[in-house]
């Protein structure tokens, strides 16, 4: 999300997150850690780069399903709304000038705010939903990643030959879910010389009833070429329905949108507070907004931002252009807009690519099993599974039940004989 002169406006570097980090205010910053921090010093084994593989020819994403979302707040106890919302777009007319951000963003905020269990809001969240929907929860048995989006591009961009270092967390979740933890040297940073977060608060409006919420998360579910994923990543802000110029819309006053109030206790848990707030926003109005300088914005190349839209089905993305903080040029553009037909080509073949490295890494942590605690590290372009010396879950005994089905033990319902009722997660499937 950052626009440094000589690194990418939101990109592979860039800090993330709708606020500062509480520890901000007292002047502290996270601890740097080291790659192979906490690892076993030989890798178990070395994933192989994956040529262009004949399946898959398409490697299209399909079924999208809204799983969850949910703000996070600044409260001292990890506090989440439910199911919040992002900020609206105001459509602010240019020019308009912001001041250069400063202070501490945050890298990772799940890592920062829940370092010992970061995948845990999204499992709260999800089973609030699906509480309220009146429908079953999702058939977690049945999935076969649970990631940050950012862990994917990560993976992408290795399958596609990049060299840069990475760090992934893994645990094995049942018989087949791989739960992907995102992993940064630091989970917060101090930044310089940007104007991202700053242009994000002046060309959005917070939602009603979202005021104390801080960024936004969504989660979906996809069908990616036979691979069942949910997929949680962050939103920058959504498009209203008929918006004027710099003036917020209506949407807040037409949709039912439920204010600040006092802690859900029925919903909280000992780890994790919940306030009902916000309501639920169309994928459809989804935005993801960059920022360029304007000597940057001629060479913008769109090979990374269509993946990082596909990924999340995000299908609206902003560019604005600024010289020293004055916004002059904002571009608007659709996942689908014809001048992005050439980018879906080439990006075809590196949704190949990751399909492939996707069902090598699940093969290798299902191997592994479920005691076994893993790290996929990238390291001179080299990618290889290593073991972690500490034995602790990413989830509570409690959440990683889900994943055991009531069935004799198989918890994978692609598995069984058409006609078997078996219970999983306390509701009962009957096989078609």
């Amino acid at each position: 999300m950052m626009d440094r002169s000589n690194q990418r406006g939101r990109g592979r570097y860039a800090a993330r997150g709708g606020g500062q980090p509480p520890s901000t205010n007292a002047g502290q910053r996270p601890p740097t850690r080291s790659l192979v921090d906490g690892l076993v010093e030989t890798p178990l084994q070395v994933v192989q780069r994956p040529a262009v593989p004949a399946l898959w020819k398409e490697a299209r994403i399909t079924q999208v399903e809204y799983v969850a979302s949910y703000n996070w707040t600044d409260s001292t106890k990890p506090t989440i709304l439910v199911p919040g919302s992002a900020p609206e777009w105001r459509n602010k007319p240019v020019p308009f000038k912001v001041h250069v951000d400063k202070g501490l963003m945050f890298m990772d905020e799940h890592g920062f705010r829940m370092p010992s269990s970061p995948l845990y809001p999204l499992f709260r969240a999800a089973d609030i939903m699906a509480e309220d929907r009146n429908g079953g929860p999702v058939d977690w048995p049945s999935v076969d990643f649970i990631t940050d989006r950012n862990c994917l591009r990560k993976i992408l961009r290795w399958a596609s030959g990049s060299a840069e270092q990475f760090r992934i967390d893994m645990q094995l979740a049942g018989n087949r879910t791989v739960l992907m933890n995102r992993w940064e040297r630091t989970t917060a940073q101090r930044i310089y010389g940007t104007y991202y977060h700053n242009f994000e608060r002046a060309s959005t409006v917070k939602a009603r009833g979202c005021e104390a919420g801080a960024s936004h998360y969504r989660v979906i579910k996809y069908d990616f070429e036979g691979l069942t994923m949910v997929v949680r990543a962050q939103v920058d802000a959504y498009l209203p329905v008929d918006a004027t110029p710099g003036v917020p819309s209506t949407l807040n006053n037409r949709r039912s949108k439920r204010p600040v109030s006092n802690i859900d206790t029925a919903a909280s848990t000992a780890e994790l507070d919940v306030i009902r707030a916000g309501s639920e926003v169309p994928q459809g109005s989804l935005v993801e907004m960059i920022t360029r300088i304007t000597k940057k914005a001629q060479a913008y190349t769109w090979d990374e931002a269509y993946s990082q839209l596909l990924l999340s089905q995000d299908p609206h993305h902003i560019l604005a252009v600024h010289e020293n903080g004055e916004f002059h040029t904002i571009t608007k553009r659709r996942i689908n807009d014809a001048e992005l037909v050439p980018i879906e080509a080439t990006t075809r073949d590196k949704f190949r690519r990751l399909r492939a490295a996707l069902e090598a890494v699940q093969e290798l942590v299902v191997e592994h099993g479920q005691s076994m605690r893993l790290s996929l590290v990238c390291l001179a372009g080299q990618l290889a599974v290593y073991e972690r010396i500490s034995q602790d879950s990413c989830l509570p005994e409690n959440m990683l039940a889900r994943f055991v089905c009531m069935n004799g033990g198989v918890d994978d319902a692609r598995d069984q004989e058409p006609g078997l009722e078996y219970q999983c997660q306390g509701f009962v499937r009957k096989l078609q």
